[in-house]
């Protein structure tokens, strides 16, 4: 999903000719997307179903946060250049309360 802020910096290349819908969520929250996901994404997959997402390295661990929150199982793993840039979450796990 589009995870950008439109306060970051970006490439002119992208900033100018991407969709703007491609690079930014429809409010100022960079994780808009991943939290309508994480909150509803396993009413829609069968036990076990899991989602893929490309993830801002930096923000991720405050959207695997998010996911473990709703009850996902999480797996991070990272790109060639050690990043985090992908989250696989896996539906129909018990929600951690605290």
């Amino acid at each position: 999903p589009p995870y950008l802020s439109p306060l970051d910096a970006l490439e002119d290349e992208v900033r100018h000719y991407d969709p703007r819908e491609a690079l930014f969520p429809p409010s100022l929250d960079p994780n808009f997307f991943y939290r309508r996901i994480a909150s509803g994404a396993q009413g829609v997959l069968r036990e076990g179903g899991a989602v893929f997402l490309e993830l801002d390295g930096d923000r991720a661990p405050e959207i695997e946060a998010l996911f473990v929150e709703h009850g996902w199982q999480v797996q991070v793993t990272a790109d060639l250049s050690g990043r985090s840039r992908v989250l696989q979450g896996t539906a129909f796990t018990e929600p951690q309360r605290g």
